[in-house]
């Protein structure tokens, strides 16, 4: 009896050094990574228009946004419709649960 005792306390105080120590750990790391990819994606945007209006300029044809954000991050472009059909990616007729 004793024994499961010790086991269930320290099963307890396991559980409630998780919940109260990694978990804001783990949503700031979350928060983190997501501002990192919205600058990154900020960035790319404005080194593409910059490098389209160069490419302008010296009567070169543009680069493709599509083709360009799928090279930089395929997720993030197939989250534009327009992007999904003209990479030729099919909508998941699946139900996410």
């Amino acid at each position: 009896m004793r024994k499961y005792l010790c086991v269930m306390v320290i099963a307890v105080f396991c559980i409630s050094m998780y919940s109260t120590a990694c978990a804001p750990v783990l949503i700031g790391a979350i928060a983190y990574k997501s501002s990192k990819n919205k600058k990154a994606r900020q960035d790319f945007t404005k080194s593409f228009n910059a490098n389209n209006t160069d490419r302008e300029a010296k009567d070169l044809e543009p680069l493709d946004w599509c083709v360009e954000a799928s090279r930089f991050d395929r997720q993030w472009a197939l989250k534009d419709k327009d992007c999904r059909k003209q990479l030729g990616v099919k909508p998941s007729t699946k139900r996410r649960k």
